[in-house]
């Protein structure tokens, strides 16, 4: 086909329409899934555990263990093959949480537990079990027992001869103390608010 003068401008107007078209076409059907391509995971980087006490000492070794069964939830810290040193346990039937420490005693014996900035004492009873083992039921609302789930924290518990053991907070005993609801948790002998002391008003003997 033979074109005038007159059509040739016209139709190299026409090619380039369609050409531009196409370009900024190109971005609408490609951009959104270039985006979605490029667009970094999120990545979850959890806090490191503590490994010394903020006084630069040694904490007992160890990790932390998280179980849940029909029983109930427990969290235990233990080094590989060794008896737990210190277990937080949540039973669901009486919404209680009970803290245990691995130690022998001919009767009950008045443990001081500092966490969070604050103390308390922890009166606590030889379990009875196989495993030499002192137990308490505590108040799992007070702040002090709260701040066992903190991250990258240290507590202390302290005996009654004046040696204190300290072990890193871990969040996992949040499952501990979300499984007993604090609301419904009865005040217990074994721990009252006025067993709660500032530090400096206590002592170790």
């Amino acid at each position: 086909m033979h074109l005038t003068r007159k059509s040739a401008p016209f139709c190299s107007i026409t090619v380039c329409a369609i050409l531009l078209a196409g370009c900024n076409s190109e971005p609408e059907m490609g951009g959104p899934e270039r985006a979605v391509a490029e667009a970094p995971a999120p990545v979850l980087t959890p806090g490191a555990a503590a490994t010394v006490a903020p006084d630069g000492t040694a904490l007992v070794p160890g990790s932390w263990s998280i179980n849940e069964d029909a029983m109930g939830v427990r969290a235990q810290y233990a080094a590989v093959g060794e008896q737990p040193a210190v277990t937080v346990t949540c039973d669901p039937t009486y919404d209680a949480v009970t803290l245990s420490v691995a130690a022998t005693a001919g009767g009950p014996q008045a443990w001081r537990l500092d966490a969070g900035g604050e103390a308390a004492r922890i009166d606590m009873l030889p379990s009875g079990g196989v495993l030499p083992e002192l137990t308490a039921q505590v108040n799992q609302g007070l702040a002090i027992i709260q701040s066992l789930a903190d991250q990258g924290g240290v507590f202390m518990l302290t005996s009654p001869q004046g040696q204190p053991s300290q072990f890193p907070t871990h969040p996992g005993i949040r499952r501990v103390l979300d499984r007993c609801n604090p609301m419904a948790a009865a005040p217990v002998a074994q721990e009252t608010p006025d067993a709660v002391i500032a530090p400096s008003e206590a002592p170790i003997r």
